[in-house]
């Protein structure tokens, strides 16, 4: 429109608005993929036959990141509406990994997951149901330890993040989580490896206790925040400047 002085007046957008914006788009970044860290430390092992390092010991530190995105899982088990397991194949081949360090005195040993295990599913199980304990377990088939495969005297192993809540009140559904998961809301949290050999005995075994999960931006939503970020100060110094 035009004002009195025959300029055109142009409405500078509101910091509400443009804060509006940013979080937005962010949430629109969270909904085409998810990455979270999480940290704990060693409580179980079990090795029958050697398998692991004996440098491997109850105390040790561990940390591991989990990226995947969503969007090209559905739910296998359709026909269960409180147990959902997306499994990362066809369309999402390829959209799910994780990596988990090992810190021992003097080395630290790398699980990482494998794009098409041989034995096993790279997924997500989400289960509520009714009168019993609500469970998200991340799980990647057959993992590599420091970049080669686990002894293959084994039957398939697998590496799996698992989130427990007894109190069944973590889960609305058991839709494929879209954000991080709030290590608050469960009770029981712990990393776990395993590992079978030919007759599907289990040979050996790590577990862990899992004291911290961190969302990890993407780096579409750091640009996003960091240029949100410089809007909202650029729109601050030009009212304060105007107020002058």
């Amino acid at each position: 429109m035009t004002n009195h002085s025959g300029s055109i007046s142009t409405r500078q957008p509101s910091g509400r608005l443009l804060v509006a914006a940013v979080l937005g788009a962010a949430a629109a970044f969270s909904a085409h993929g998810a990455v979270f860290s999480f940290t704990g430390t060693v409580f179980g092992i079990l090795d029958t036959g050697t398998f692991l390092a004996d440098s491997i010991q109850a105390g040790q530190a561990l940390s591991g990141t989990i990226s995947y995105s969503p969007a090209n899982v559905t739910d296998v088990f359709l026909g269960d509406p409180n147990n959902g397991v997306y499994r990362f194949t066809g369309a999402a081949l390829g959209e799910f990994s994780m990596t988990v360090n090992l810190v021992t005195p003097g080395q630290t040993y790398v699980f990482t997951s494998v794009v098409t295990p041989v034995n096993q599913f790279n997924n997500i199980q989400v289960m509520n149901p009714v009168g019993s304990s609500h469970l998200i377990t991340y799980t990647a088939g057959d993992p590599l330890l420091d970049a080669a495969a686990l002894p293959a005297t084994h039957n398939g192993s697998l590496m799996s993040l698992d989130l427990y809540d007894s109190t069944q009140t973590a889960l609305v559904s058991d839709a494929v989580p879209t954000i991080a998961p709030s290590l608050a809301s469960f009770d029981n949290v712990t990393w776990n490896l395993f590992g079978y050999d030919t007759g599907g005995v289990q040979v050996y075994g790590l577990s862990a206790n899992i004291t911290s999960i961190t969302p990890v931006p993407e780096p579409g939503e750091w640009a996003l925040i960091a240029g949100g970020g410089l809007g909202v100060f650029a729109l601050m110094r030009r009212r304060l400047v105007g107020s002058r």
